[in-house]
């Protein structure tokens, strides 16, 4: 009866070792995804915020326009007030230059509204791929893994195997019927 208790502590072992790998790799799978999940979600809330900013923008773009109109209007008013001729020398090259300056404005905040824009769009996607990537980084640990936990598994089970009497298969196995050691290659 003692002769089979190495075998049954080995099977156990066996059966530990392969219940092990199986729970460790459905855990990794099981955080891959939610690390997935994360990644979206946090891409997700990133797009959000660039509908906010564009909108943003629109509005910040349609009230720098409406105080050019103002301006304009307000030094075509002072203009004529004054008695200047507004279609032809200094009081036009006044108006040109606003608009002018106005324009830049628009274009400055335009461009700084599109780079900012670009960072948020280009933030999103970075972490989507970083989610993605470190997803199947922690599939490819799982795999390896599971592979590792069934190799031990199989190891034991062979152990356990070549522990049984009159069946050994390395040199150096003990013979429990005799109580001795076996070496050479006689193992019965």
């Amino acid at each position: 009866m003692a002769e089979y208790i190495i075998p049954i502590i080995y099977g156990i072992s066996a059966v530990a070792s392969t219940a092990g790998a199986v729970v460790s790799y459905q855990q990794a799978q099981t955080a891959a995804k939610q690390t997935e999940y994360n990644a979206q979600a946090q891409a997700d809330a990133i797009a959000a915020e660039q509908k906010r900013k564009a909108a943003e923008m629109a509005e910040n773009q349609r009230r720098l326009a409406l105080q050019g109109r103002r301006e304009r209007a307000t030094q075509l008013a002072a203009q004529v007030e004054s008695g200047f001729v507004t279609s032809t020398g200094t009081p036009l090259a006044i108006m040109a230059d606003t608009i002018v300056a106005q324009s830049r404005r628009m274009g400055d905040y335009s461009t700084e509204a599109g780079l900012a824009q670009a960072r948020l769009g280009t933030q999103g996607s970075t972490i989507l791929q970083e989610g993605r990537s470190q997803a199947g980084m922690m599939r490819s640990q799982a795999g390896a893994s599971l592979v590792s936990g069934l190799a031990g598994a199989a190891t034991s089970f062979a152990g356990s195997m070549s522990n049984r009497p009159g069946t050994a298969t390395t040199p150096n196995t003990y013979n429990y019927k005799t109580r001795q050691p076996m070496t050479g290659t006689n193992y019965r």
